[in-house]
């Protein structure tokens, strides 16, 4: 018998086995990573949405468009306002939008803007005739200059919406108003709550 040669087979089978527990074991790791880091990946996803989820918005009949922070970081804040007059005819305007800048909505804050105030802000050459406004969205840059996009049902999108089609109208009054309101800005009982 030749005992060099079974040594040496010997020895390759066992290199093998070690290679392949190797192999294994690699292969363990990357799993292991590939996992860890899919969950970074969702943690850090919740994380950016944690403010934004906090940012709602509703309708109050005719009357006002609420706007809440429920995060205890400010938020710069537009909307996209709506307003329609009705036309039948196919050359007039029946819907027409303009993204209205708020400003800075501090945190814990709630801020109620009469539907009145929205009339300020359509283009003077769309003024006649409009009748009905309401607030199809709010858009807000997040304290990690992400953009966000909420829409009446409660949708949270990452991003802007689609431009609107005209510019405000003088948005003097509308700034006024604001500059006097801001002092009157509710504060939330729920601050840091998720919606």
């Amino acid at each position: 018998m030749d005992w060099a040669k079974h040594t040496t087979v010997v020895a390759a089978m066992v290199a093998a086995a070690g290679l392949g527990v190797t192999a294994w074991g690699t292969l363990i790791s990357a799993r292991v990573a590939e996992d860890q880091l899919v969950q970074s990946k969702v943690q850090s996803e919740e994380r950016t949405r944690r403010q934004a989820s906090r940012i709602t918005y509703w309708e109050e009949g005719d009357e006002a468009t609420v706007v809440a922070n429920r995060s205890l970081d400010p938020v710069n804040l537009y909307l996209t306002v709506n307003y329609f007059n009705g036309a039948e005819e196919p050359n007039d305007v029946a819907g027409v939008q303009v993204l209205v800048t708020v400003g800075t909505l501090p945190p814990c804050s709630r801020l109620a803007i009469p539907k009145a105030q929205l009339e300020g802000v359509i283009p003077n050459e769309d003024r006649e005739g409009f009748y009905m406004f309401s607030v199809s969205d709010i858009s807000f840059t997040d304290t990690y200059g992400q953009r966000w996009t909420r829409n009446i049902d409660g949708t949270l999108t990452h991003g802007w919406p689609e431009l609107p089609n005209r510019e405000p109208g003088d948005m003097r009054e509308f700034m006024k108003w604001l500059k006097s309101a801001s002092r009157k800005m509710s504060a939330l009982d729920e601050c840091g709550a998720a919606s």
